[in-house]
């Protein structure tokens, strides 16, 4: 049974990426990190299950976003946006319906959410949030940051890694952030597909010529904006500003665009 039910969740992943193909292999690149994590974590075979089912799935919600949304390789409308947040809602609406052995709609309802409570669709927080979503949620910004789409080229796994590290305990899990971090610059970890910078080869520095830094540069928020993080477990306004970017994320990451660097508390080493 178990068999035949992953054939036809194979099935729905690879409906998603048709209709989106700049996103192709986004999902099954975010499960392997997930499973890898949760495998770092000592988790349960059990819920390392669930994670690898609700990751091939988790933007099912897309199939309800016009694919010229998706691929638009311009700034969105308001309108625009307000869908392609809806993926996350439309997504558990689907998956609801259907009797898992495992609380995979709630994984994927929960996949944006943020741990100080400014993420969507439902603004939880802290242990409100399943860890299996936490974990879904770190690894969704890693690959969408590091691999190309039509609105901004590959931002790169340096700044991937600089993103959850810097924002380690403000908007992602510690213990996610942290066993990811060592995936990557203990175990090795690499995504199979060319638009990721493999830890170990040689990173650049980012130029300060770069359009991509001047575009971080840009949607930077202040510094002391910040001098008094939420708790974990606090509800809290989005501490990245979530008007309207000048890149946007198409619902992969936290709000319309890839996050920018900002400093959190306590942040992980990146070296």
């Amino acid at each position: 049974l178990r068999s035949t039910l992953k054939a036809s969740i194979d099935s729905l992943a690879s409906a998603i990426e048709m209709r989106d193909p700049y996103t192709a292999g986004h999902q099954e690149r975010v499960t392997d990190l997930a499973r890898a994590i949760a495998v770092e974590m000592g988790l349960a075979e059990e819920r390392i299950e669930a994670i690898e089912i609700a990751g091939v799935i988790h933007d099912i919600g897309k199939l309800y976003v016009p694919a010229e949304i998706l691929s638009k390789p311009t700034k969105l409308t308001d309108l625009e946006y307000a869908m392609i947040k809806m993926h996350a809602q439309a997504g558990y609406t689907v998956l609801s319906k259907i009797d898992f052995p495992w609380p995979i709609a709630q994984i994927v309802h929960q996949h944006h959410e943020l741990i100080n409570g400014s993420g969507y669709p439902q603004g939880l927080a802290g242990k409100d949030i399943l860890l299996e979503a936490k974990i879904l949620c770190v690894a969704d910004v890693v690959e969408a940051m590091s691999s190309h789409r039509p609105y901004r080229p590959a931002l790169g796994i340096f700044a991937a890694l600089d993103e959850i590290s810097r924002k380690r305990g403000l908007l992602y899990d510690r213990d996610v952030v942290d066993a990811c971090l060592r995936l990557f610059h203990e175990k090795k970890f690499r995504f199979d597909c060319a638009g990721s910078v493999p830890v170990g080869q040689d990173d650049p520095q980012p130029d300060a010529a770069d359009p991509v830094v001047e575009v971080e540069q840009a949607l930077a928020v202040p510094e002391e904006a910040l001098d008094e993080p939420p708790d974990a477990g606090e509800q809290g306004e989005a501490p990245l500003g979530l008007e309207r970017g000048a890149v946007e994320a198409r619902g992969e990451v936290v709000a319309d665009h890839e996050p920018e660097a900002v400093a959190a508390e306590e942040p992980v080493a990146l070296q």
